[in-house]
């Protein structure tokens, strides 16, 4: 006849092998995965990070333009000559680039929903405005 202790005992050393090989596993793939994210999220940063350095440049090109335009926000200044001051800029080579602002848009509303919400929220109206000038 067996005794409860000579059953219990290794039932409970093998749940407790389980349990814990169970969490060692779940804890590696939760790893992986937050490698494999990482690896995804680095060349997005770089991105994002291209893109804003080009929209800060051009955004403190149009700053600029304004101060210069209007004698140090003392006269006023038309709209005719922001655009043109923009139009030199663009020969120049200060222009919004809009080829890496749609691809980093597309990879962003792809991989991350959330964020590219906020960049629609944030960004984009900069960039429209733009076009209005």
């Amino acid at each position: 006849m067996y005794k409860y202790k000579d059953l219990i005992t290794p039932v409970v050393t093998i749940s407790g092998v389980w349990i814990g090989a169970r969490l060692a596993l779940h804890n590696e793939i939760r790893k992986k995965t937050l490698e494999l994210e990482a690896e995804r999220l680095v060349p997005m940063a770089e991105e994002c990070d291209i893109y804003l350095r080009n929209l800060n440049g051009y955004c403190m090109r149009v700053a600029r333009l304004l101060h210069d335009f209007s004698d140090g926000y003392k006269k006023r200044v038309t709209l005719a000559d922001i655009t043109e001051g923009l139009k030199k800029s663009a020969e120049a080579g200060t222009a919004i680039d809009h080829n890496a602002a749609r691809t980093f848009q597309n990879t962003l509303g792809l991989h991350r929903s959330a964020d590219f919400a906020e960049w629609k929220e944030l960004i984009v109206p900069l960039v429209l405005s733009q076009f209005i000038l």
